[in-house]
Parts: structure tokens; sequence; C-alpha cells
């Protein structure tokens, strides 16, 4: 089910991309103590079409529901908007450019993965 705007996008992230980030951070520690680091890649992708490929890689042929937001908890209805990721400063700091970089063609590969490791 997706609750709330169909077309808002947000950044999102690899777990490997995300490593080659803690992996820079760890080479030099000390360079980086305070600093705080925003890490996306710089594409756009709504979370409703997530969440179609998601169901699409678990076999599910049907329409994703939509649902309004008001029907949420309060807390999560902040994350009916954009959320995009300048990663600019870990880009200029650690040499960071994110390379796994398309959430949709990733997410039945990851999928696949996750249910050859489950018992």
């Amino acid at each position: 089910m997706h609750r709330g705007r169909r077309d808002k996008v947000w950044s999102w992230i690899h777990v490997e991309d995300l490593a080659r980030a803690y992996t820079a951070v760890l080479r030099e520690p000390e360079e980086h103590d305070g600093r705080t680091y925003l890490l996306g890649d710089a594409r756009r992708v709504a979370p409703l079409a997530v969440v179609e490929a998601a169901a699409r890689a678990v076999g599910r042929t049907d329409a994703v529901a939509l649902a309004p937001i008001e029907d949420e908890k309060p807390v999560y209805r902040v994350f009916d908007r954009d959320e995009i990721i300048d990663s600019s400063a870990a880009g200029a700091a650690l040499g960071w450019i994110p390379q796994e970089s398309d959430v949709l063609a990733e997410l039945p590969a990851s999928f696949g993965q996750w249910s050859a490791a489950r018992p």
C-alpha cells in the first residue's frame, strides 16, 4: 500500500554506496570528526514506483493500493513530501560518488538475494 502523494520523490542509496562512504570516512577518521554527510544518489524516484517494483519482484500483478496520508499516524505524515538529498559535501570531502544508483533496476536482484538468504 502507498499512502499520500503519488508524485512525491525521494533520494535513495544502495547499501554498497553507503558502505563505500563509511569506508572512506574510516580511512581518515580524524579528517571527518564531527562532520555530517548526507548520502543519496542524484536520481529522484517516487516511493510509489519503488512500492510497485517491490510488488512485481514478489510476483504481484495487481495494482498497488493507494490511501490518503490522513489515515496514517501523524508522526508518519512528514514523509508525504519530496525528500531530496544533496550529497555534494560527501563527494567533495570523501571523493564519494554513488555507483549503484538505480533503485528500480536493483530491486528485483536485491529481493532475490534476500529471499535466497532466508532460512
